[in-house]
């Protein structure tokens, strides 16, 4: 039965399986298919899954077949777009009070939400400027890296004592600690076999 498939399309939005909800959705329709409250909910699942196509459809379905259901108007009613430094979002609320919208957001979230009297809340949270994946170093590029983060976060006294102890060394070692290298000469530390000879020139 389509009300059967509605629940459970219902909870399956709820526990975040949005691919369920579609399909449970889909079904509902093929039993149901002059609901309108099932292609506006259809239409939520859909822009979850970022199917916006999919989900424009839908909402125009449902306001096709009644005129008067807000919350289809709301699933068509936003234009999103997001580049690597800024998101511009528009949303379309049509006879919505100010005081039924909130909207909360942070460096890596938007969130809006839209009390409708009489309906479901609409809530729309895209993911901003997804975080870009590290390159994945190893070996001496990935020491290096190590390194160079830290003499860029470091104070003074500690760039002044990695720079000591590398010069004075030759390039065995690398203290951080000016209290310990500040007042001595740095002598070098060769690996375990190899044995330090002074460049001359």
């Amino acid at each position: 039965m389509a009300t059967d498939l509605e629940k459970r399309a219902k909870e399956a939005f709820v526990d975040d399986n949005f691919d369920l909800a579609v399909d449970l959705y889909t079904q509902a329709l093929d039993m149901d298919p002059n609901n309108a409250n099932l292609y506006a909910d259809r239409a939520q699942a859909n822009i979850k899954l970022d199917n916006f196509t999919e989900a424009v459809a839908d909402a125009n379905k449902a306001i096709e077949l009644d005129p008067s259901i807000a919350k289809a108007y709301l699933r068509k009613g936003h234009d999103y777009y997001n580049s690597s430094t800024e998101v511009v979002l528009t949303i379309f609320a049509k006879g919505i009070p100010a005081n039924n919208v909130s909207v909360d957001f942070g460096e890596q979230m938007l969130s809006v939400i839209i009390d409708i009297p009489g309906e479901e809340t609409y809530h729309f949270q895209p993911r901003l400027f997804g975080k870009e994946k590290e390159e994945k170093l190893d070996g001496d590029a990935a020491l290096n890296k190590l390194f160079q983060d830290i003499y860029r976060d470091a104070d003074e006294d500690v760039k002044r004592a990695m720079n000591k102890s590398f010069i004075e060394s030759n390039g065995t070692v690398l203290s951080t600690n000016w209290k310990d290298v500040g007042s001595k000469k740095v002598e070098g530390s060769p690996p375990e076999g190899l044995e330090l000879k002074k460049w001359e020139y």
